[in-house]
Order: structure tokens, then sequence, then C-alpha cells
């Protein structure tokens, strides 16, 4: 099997989960979030930041696979591009970096700049070279210095796409689901609805070629609709849904309900 589109879509997959996960997460400590469906999962507060979150003071990136080094000098190219000062970085990722961020990896990226002098303007570390290239020379001394406020400040959360999926549930069945209080079943299908609603939303996007901008509002008036419509005495289920599967289910809720449209139903 060619992996050379799997692995990509892969990519794409574990940054969208990243992204449902801080909407979740970080709720109401944002304006809006942004899922550009790129190489990063980004904050539209200006146009050159990454993802950020509570007035740009969090910048995040997102990677799958080997972080290795290479890798590495990208996420700190992207981040020291960046004008936003002040900032807590956070790399989401799936596995451990294999670099330690010491006085030699600050070395060998200040050289790789060095080395980028001649490459195109689109490439991370040119940029990075361009914004500390000035009185004619680069500025080492200058990325030094940014690099360690970076590593100073920098947290790495490792998780993999499973764990990633049952933390998020967990988060939103613990904040957003006390309204049940016979069902317990109901509270998976509150997140299965969310998530749902969220991927429709992106993949609708995507189908645009638009980003995917959501704001705290969105996202709380999302959560009240389905707390409305998913209720111990209240379930506002799909047609599909009453499969084989799930007759046992629809029987429960038929013997214990005395809703109008149930007894119709019965």
């Amino acid at each position: 099997m060619d992996s050379l589109g799997i692995t990509p879509q892969y990519g794409f997959l574990y940054q969208r989960y990243r992204y449902i996960y801080c909407l979740i997460k970080e709720l109401n400590h944002y304006d809006y979030l942004t899922f550009e469906g790129a190489d990063d999962i980004e904050e539209n507060l200006t146009d050159n930041s990454l993802f950020a979150i509570n007035n740009s003071s969090i910048l995040i990136q997102v990677k799958t696979g080997n972080v290795d080094k290479g890798t590495c000098y990208k996420i700190f190219g992207n981040w020291l591009k960046t004008d936003v000062l002040n900032c807590v970085y956070k790399l989401y990722c799936e596995k451990m970096p294999t670099v330690s961020f010491d006085d030699n990896f600050i070395t060998d990226f200040i050289k790789e700049v060095e080395r980028s002098a001649g490459c195109r303007d689109t490439k991370i570390l040119k940029q990075v070279y361009n914004k500390f290239y000035f009185n004619g020379k680069l500025q080492q001394d200058d990325i030094k210095v940014s690099i360690k406020k970076i590593i100073a400040s920098l947290s790495i959360e490792e998780k993999d796409i499973e764990s990633l999926l049952k933390e998020t549930s967990i988060i939103y069945k613990n904040n957003f689901t006390a309204h049940i209080k016979i069902y317990d079943e109901l509270k998976d299908k509150c997140f299965m609805t969310f998530l749902n609603q969220i991927n429709a939303i992106i993949d609708d996007n995507l189908s645009h070629k638009r980003n995917t901008k959501l704001s705290t509002n969105d996202i709380n008036n999302i959560i009240v609709t389905i707390a409305t419509e998913l209720t111990d005495n209240k379930y506002n289920i799909d047609i599909e849904e009453f499969s084989t599967k799930a007759q046992s289910r629809v029987k429960e809720i038929i013997k214990h309900s005395n809703l109008r449209e149930i007894q119709q139903l019965k």
C-alpha cells in the first residue's frame, strides 16, 4: 500500500482531532479558533500567527510521526517568524521529540538558518534568516536569545489519536452532560453528536476551500442545542438509528418514558 498518501491524510486527521480537543478544553478562553487543514492549525489574530488562544498568549503546533531534528528546526522556525511576544509555546505530538533542546541544538539551528540564505523565501528557515538579517549580517545572538525564551516556556504534550479522542470525550461528558441523570449512554450520544457536527462543518468548509473558523459562542450554541435535543425525557433520534443493533435501547426508552410523542409511537 502506498503510504505517501495515507501518511499526510493521517496527519491531517490528527490535527483535526487536536483542533476539536482544544475547542473543548480551552472553551471560553478564546474568541475564535481557525482550522487551516495545512501544516498547522492556527488562530486568526495576526496573518502569520500559529494556532493561538487567549489573545495570542499561547502558540501551538501539531505534529504527527517522528519529531526529529529537521522537524524541530521547522517548529522553532515557525515560532520565530511570529511577532507575538511573551508567549507560552506548546507542541502537541504523537511521539516525543528525539531531540534535546540544549545549547548544541541552538548552535545547529543557527547553522541551518545560515545555510538557508540562498533558499526561496517560502522556506521557513529562510524567513527566519530574513527576519534576523540586518546591518549586513545575521544577528545570531538575537536568534539565540529568542530560542532560549521559547525553550524556557515550551511544554510538550504527547498523545496518540486514540487517547486524544478518549480524553476529548471525557472532557465533554464531564462538563456538558450534567443534565443527563438516568441514561448514561446518552452522554456518549451527546459527544458523538458534537463530534459529528464539528466534522461536518470542517468537511463543508474544505469542500468550498474555506478555513473553519469557530468562536466560543459557536461552540456553546452547539453544546446547548445538543443538550436540549438529547435528554432523559427527550431523544430526537435519526431514523437510521432504529436498526437491529439499537432495538434494545429504543425499547428501553419507550418502556420508561411517558412523553406524548412516545405514547403515540407505542
